[in-house]
């Protein structure tokens, strides 16, 4: 049987020291101001979409945190 993921948005949830919005925001900017490459623009952009919806269905935190964390780690982190 299939059970619907209520469509609850994780409203404050920490991520380190970040929320999960704010980490998306940053990603988003880094897209738009071209800090990606066309290959990696493309599975930034897949992982990005993953996160936003994982945030919107409440799934875990963890794997929020993996799909952010290796976007992360492809530009160099927070500058």
């Amino acid at each position: 049987m299939h059970q619907e993921i209520p469509n609850e948005k994780i409203e404050a949830e920490e991520i380190g020291n970040e929320t999960a919005e704010g980490l998306i925001a940053r990603v988003e900017a880094s897209l738009e101001n071209g800090l990606f490459d066309r290959h990696e623009r493309e599975e930034v952009k897949r992982m990005l979409r993953t996160a936003q919806l994982l945030t919107q269905n409440t799934k875990t935190k963890k794997e929020i945190n993996r799909l952010l964390a290796t976007i992360e780690n492809m530009y160099g982190g927070p500058e």
